[in-house]
């Protein structure tokens, strides 16, 4: 996911298809993340999510971590 030009932190990010990881080289910052579609989402980094919304999805983190500020 964050092998490119993404800026972390500065908006909502949607991921609405089949079985996807959301991986890169580093972890993310997400403002917004939508976990949704027809296939479950894996962990290949730690993340950190401010406001997260999940539909009927699983998301399998392995070893690594979804930080949600408080």
């Amino acid at each position: 996911m964050n092998n490119g030009s993404f800026t972390e932190g500065t908006s909502t990010v949607n991921f609405n298809g089949g079985i996807q990881t959301i991986a890169g080289t580093k972890g993310t910052t997400f403002r917004g993340l939508i976990v949704a579609g027809t296939g479950n989402k894996s962990l290949g980094k730690d993340i950190t999510v401010i406001t997260l919304t999940l539909a009927n999805n699983l998301v399998t983190t392995g070893s690594n971590v979804i930080t949600i500020p408080g």
